[in-house]
């Protein structure tokens, strides 16, 4: 009985030895991720926000019909380089303030994912038959300032819009239509 014990003790060992061997071995140390900033980036047509206070706000209303008076949606998205652009359908007469919010981290998968919502506010827009789409060009570089060139080049993107559980994720350099 005591053979048995030893032997199943040993493979145990083992194994815990070759599980935290793989952890280390996954481990790169070389990558280090920034500390979540708080931080804001104006753009010609739209204000970038690092800032996780704001993010989980947004989370935490998002598809809510009191804070979504009107129609809109993402139809496009585009990356190419450190520009990303996204095309939003809104009504044609309204004046609207348009945001980009980020919570200052990146989704641990190889390559990271930041997710990114897109949230447009106005005071007394109205649903319309008129349409137009407004274009937001995005500095990658200006925006997500605190990550490395390497970062940059690698990340992933998930750009999600507030007012519907719409998801549109940006792999690489894309060109993505919802």
């Amino acid at each position: 009985m005591k053979n048995k014990t030893n032997i199943s003790d040993k493979l145990w060992s083992n194994f815990m030895l070759i599980g935290l061997l793989m952890i280390a071995l996954a481990c790169n140390e070389d990558e280090t991720f920034p500390e979540a900033q708080v931080y804001e980036v104006a753009g010609d047509n739209f204000k970038f926000f690092s800032n996780p206070g704001k993010y989980q706000e947004i989370n935490n209303r998002r598809a809510t019909s009191e804070y979504c008076t009107f129609d809109w949606s993402i139809e496009k998205i585009n990356r190419s380089g450190n520009t990303l652009k996204v095309e939003v359908d809104v009504p044609e007469n309204c004046e609207i303030d348009y945001e980009l919010i980020w919570n200052g981290s990146l989704f641990f998968v190889d390559p990271p994912v930041a997710n990114v919502f897109l949230n447009l506010t106005s005071t007394g827009c109205q649903n319309s038959e008129s349409r137009k789409t407004e274009l937001l060009t995005l500095d990658l570089k200006q925006a997500f300032k605190n990550l490395s060139d390497e970062q940059l080049r690698t990340i992933n993107f998930n750009i999600q819009e507030v007012c519907a559980i719409v998801d549109l994720p940006c792999n690489g350099d894309c060109d993505v239509t919802s």
